[in-house]
């Protein structure tokens, strides 16, 4: 995993945050925010695939929200829908991974932190005893 560049994203109606891992090191970074202002899957589809084409992103790490004792959330069904589309529309591997508590640890409105949180968790749960 060390020399993959992987995409993080925190979904959102309003924002997506994105962070990302580059080769060499085994710690995400936030990189952006895409304001979506309850816009389309297919604009946020198209800016995925725009940073994909430019990061050369190798795997894609999407934050799926449960609620605090494992369950779906309200949002659950609408990022799970958003994990299906993405799977249908990029090349490179999709994963989820548990999102509970990165909008916590991370001040208001930095979703490209609270994306970083998602995707460091993936790192360090896949790299463990690596």
């Amino acid at each position: 995993m060390e020399q993959e560049t992987l995409l993080g994203i925190d979904f959102g109606a309003q924002h997506v945050g994105f962070a990302i891992k580059h080769p060499g090191t085994m710690t995400a970074v936030g990189l952006e925010i895409f304001e979506r202002n309850g816009g389309s899957d297919d604009a946020l589809m198209e800016k995925v695939q725009e940073i994909i084409a430019r990061e050369g992103i190798t795997q894609v790490v999407v934050g799926l929200p449960l609620s605090m004792n494992g369950t779906p959330s309200a949002q659950t069904d609408k990022v799970a829908l958003f994990i299906h589309y993405a799977r249908k529309n990029i090349s490179i591997p999709v994963y989820e991974e548990d999102e509970r508590l990165s909008s916590a640890m991370v001040p208001q409105g930095a979703h490209d932190e609270a994306a970083a949180v998602i995707l460091q968790g993936y790192i360090d749960r896949n790299n463990h005893g690596a």
